[in-house]
């Protein structure tokens, strides 16, 4: 048992076995993965166990060991649905080159570039590595591929997210999309290279934003029937102490008629944490066109001094006219960070006293 010191009432948690070796291995309350938080429990699937700590998970499985699991890999993995999803059980720790860093699972491999922006891979690459994952190579998919991956959905509502491998990543050719296809005049994206969610822009010390572009289409047998570029923006702003504001943009996504929704959580920046510190918020636009203005949320921020950021989540994306729907109620896409932001407590009792919070400078959009 260890007593974690930085939780309510120096909370007890219970590891043993096999995780207990790994953690200790790692070197225990000093690796990257701190305290336990939780007592170590029985997996999803009732085979495998895992415990929780302050900055990530290790999983065991007795047919793989006992590996770690933190940081963007995490963040990917429960993307796609941990061990629930393509990937499953990890089967191993990490691995690292001049390339990047990768980790491979039961149903793959996530591998994390070192230069983290942009990822060149080609679109249907992933969207027909899925398809063969999920042994429905012939099915018809709706797809959205940015920098993180590709999200495919199925008749019935079923969606997959699933990442670039390494060698999809590092390899300088095209795609292995059929030629007669990329010759196509409703082929707009699939190219190496198109698919980014640039660093965050400082627009102030009250505001930042970041510009993401992507791709969606149509394809079946793993042939595109159309594709478009989808760039939007996501700015977020503090316009008081306790009070935040998030404008959405559609840059380029030309149909009579469209619907994008972006859910997003603002979240404090403590690792152990696993709750948003608000509910969650929702932008939404269903203009058609380009250019359309910005779609406006707001919401409250904690009176309690941190260090917080917005994350967007899950999204909807439907084009009517061309029977495309991608919704995300569980997992697709990418987490994205807009930048974290620094706030003082709020004094009640002297409230024009108040200073605005501030974004970080450089911003940081981890």
């Amino acid at each position: 048992m260890y007593r974690s010191p930085v939780l309510e009432g120096f909370q007890v948690a219970s590891i043993n076995g096999l995780i207990l070796d790994r953690w200790l291995a790692l070197g225990g309350p000093n690796s990257v993965l701190g305290f336990p938080i939780a007592d170590e429990a029985v997996a999803s699937d009732g085979v495998g166990r895992f415990s929780v700590f302050h900055n990530g998970v290790i999983y065991w499985h007795p047919s793989f060991g006992a590996w770690e699991v933190y940081g963007d890999f995490e963040s990917m993995w429960m993307t796609s649905g941990g061990i629930d999803g393509l990937y499953g059980y990890p089967t191993g720790g990490f691995t690292s080159d001049s390339t990047g860093k990768w980790q491979n699972y039961e149903g793959g491999q996530i591998f994390l570039p070192s230069d983290s922006g942009s990822k060149n891979y080609a679109c249907m690459d992933v969207v027909g590595l899925i398809l063969q994952r999920l042994g429905r190579e012939d099915a018809p998919v709706d797809f959205y591929c940015d920098n993180q991956g590709a999200t495919i959905s199925l008749d019935g509502g079923e969606s997959h997210f699933y990442a670039p491998t390494r060698e999809m990543l590092v390899t300088t050719s095209s795609s292995s999309l059929a030629p007669q296809a990329r010759a196509l005049p409703d082929v707009e994206c699939n190219s190496i290279g198109f698919v980014d969610a640039s660093p965050a822009i400082r627009l102030s010390a009250y505001s930042v934003r970041k510009n993401i572009d992507t791709c969606v289409g149509k394809a079946v047998d793993g042939i595109p029937e159309w594709s478009k570029e989808f760039s939007y923006s996501i700015k977020h702003t503090l316009t008081q102490r306790r009070l935040h504001k998030v404008e959405l943009t559609i840059e380029s996504l030309t149909f009579p008629s469209r619907v994008f929704q972006q859910n997003y959580e603002l979240k404090e920046d403590r690792k152990w944490q696993i709750d948003p510190t608000v509910p969650d918020g929702k932008l939404y636009t269903a203009n058609g066109g380009t250019n359309t203005a910005a779609s406006v949320s707001s919401g409250p921020i904690p009176e309690t001094r941190g260090t917080y950021y917005l994350q967007a989540t899950t999204f909807t994306l439907k084009i009517p006219s061309k029977d495309y729907d991608i919704t995300g109620e569980k997992w697709n896409g990418a987490r994205l960070n807009i930048g974290r932001f620094k706030c003082d407590p709020f004094d009640e009792r002297n409230p024009s006293s108040n200073r605005l919070c501030e974004f970080t400078n450089p911003v940081d959009d981890r």
